[in-house]
């Protein structure tokens, strides 16, 4: 469907998007989204975190060792 067919139809697009927008809806879908978006950012952090292990293993820098902060 092109743009003009949309807007023609503007009642079936805009009662689509009411529907998934009731909260009825909603209520399940925030955290549903929520959730799934935790996830995401823990396996991202863990990745990163490996990532970052692995380049200092490469470079000869013991990833373990504690660093004297003076």
């Amino acid at each position: 469907m092109n743009y003009l067919a949309l807007l023609a139809q503007g009642n079936e697009a805009s009662s689509w998007l009411h529907s998934v927008a009731s909260p009825q809806i909603l209520v399940f879908c925030i955290p549903i989204v929520a959730i799934a978006g935790g996830i995401a950012l823990a396996i991202t952090k863990t990745v990163v975190c490996h990532n970052e292990r692995i380049a200092r293993i490469e470079h000869g820098i013991d990833p373990d060792a504690k660093v004297d902060p003076s």
